[in-house]
């Protein structure tokens, strides 16, 4: 089981959370009750190490946040997209992937990496975020 970079973790949950996210629900994949509930939401953990470090229900938009981190794992790629969206495949809820940086110094290395349609929040600018969208600003693509 992966070793969160809790820093980092309990920055998106302090700081991210209360910016973006609306009735919020907040999951731990290490958690095993959180695992039950995660499956529960249609989120296939058949592969624990498929899942995000964190993910996120937003209650009044029915959307699934799916973060990963550097350090912890690592940001979202093609690839990531693929297995996280198979993670994710039997769910209702509409799915938005974000990648989460300490700073921008842990960013830049990976930028040029960072697929179209998913979203960067950078903790120590908390109130902004960086949208690789093509159309749209913040939330799901179509499944």
């Amino acid at each position: 089981m992966k070793t969160l970079s809790l820093d980092l973790m309990n920055r998106v949950i302090k700081d991210f959370v209360p910016r973006y996210v609306r009735e919020p629900n907040v999951f731990d994949p290490t958690n095993d009750t959180d695992l039950k509930n995660l499956s529960a939401l249609g989120v296939s953990i058949q592969n624990r190490d498929w899942l995000p470090d964190l993910v996120i229900l937003d209650g009044e938009r029915d959307w699934l946040f799916l973060i990963d981190s550097v350090p912890n794992r690592s940001y979202i790629t093609e690839s990531r997209m693929a297995e996280l969206n198979d993670c994710v495949a039997q769910s209702d809820k509409h799915v938005v992937f974000f990648s989460a940086f300490a700073d921008r110094e842990s960013f830049s290395p990976h930028a040029e990496w960072i697929p179209w349609g998913t979203h960067v929040w950078i903790a120590d600018a908390p109130d902004h975020m960086i949208h690789f969208n093509g159309e749209r600003f913040l939330g799901p693509y179509g499944k």
